[in-house]
């Protein structure tokens, strides 16, 4: 479910859906002849991204990954370095997996669903990442957009060289921001608050 802060990004910057979005939520939703569950298995009610990032709503980020269509969210997933290696200095690091078409066709000879991009739109399907690439995607709220490439040194001047601004929208910033602080405040991450640090978290 961390990988819902690519969801809404994709969502707010494709222009598909304002940050006042708000989306009713279900049970399920049925693509395909699929069902995907939410993980209350009843819904939330009508929901907004801050609400839904909060409460993690299948169904809210379902609706908006189906919304932007794959190649979008496949698009933002890379924008944050899903699927490539982050540049640390260890050789071990390995590049983690963001599907498309091309990938699926050549590994199982059927091309990309629907059902697809549902699955990836909370983190789901073929999609593999590694801690340290959720780290990098957790740094673009905390630090104002930029996307950063994590390093074993004390060099300062070289790490700010080596940012990159992923452009985002000031709204689009802000509504993720706010929304993986109410996670903390009044949703489903609320036993790692602590009374003295601000936390927020997913």
């Amino acid at each position: 479910s961390t990988f819902k802060i690519v969801t809404a990004t994709a969502g707010m910057e494709s222009g598909k859906y304002s940050p006042s979005t708000v989306l009713p939520t279900y049970a399920y939703l049925r693509v395909g002849g699929t069902a995907f569950g939410e993980w209350n298995r009843s819904g939330f009610g009508p929901m907004g991204f801050v609400r839904a990032m909060a409460w993690s709503s299948n169904t809210f980020f379902g609706q908006i990954g189906n919304g932007v269509g794959g190649e979008t969210l496949i698009k933002w997933s890379r924008n944050y370095g899903f699927g490539s290696k982050t540049g640390i200095e260890l050789a071990e690091e390995t590049p983690g997996l963001i599907a498309d078409n091309e990938w699926k066709r050549k590994r199982f000879n059927w091309d990309w669903t629907v059902g697809d991009t549902v699955n990836m739109s909370i983190g789901q399907g073929f999609t593999l990442a590694t801690p340290l690439q959720v780290a990098v995607m957790f740094a673009v709220p905390a630090n104002g957009g930029y996307k950063v490439i994590p390093h074993l040194y004390q060099d300062k001047a070289s790490y700010l060289k080596k940012r990159q601004s992923l452009n985002l929208k000031p709204q689009t910033l802000s509504t993720v921001r706010e929304g993986l602080r109410a996670v903390i405040t009044n949703g489903t991450g609320g036993k790692a608050a602590l009374e003295k640090i601000a936390v927020a978290g997913k």
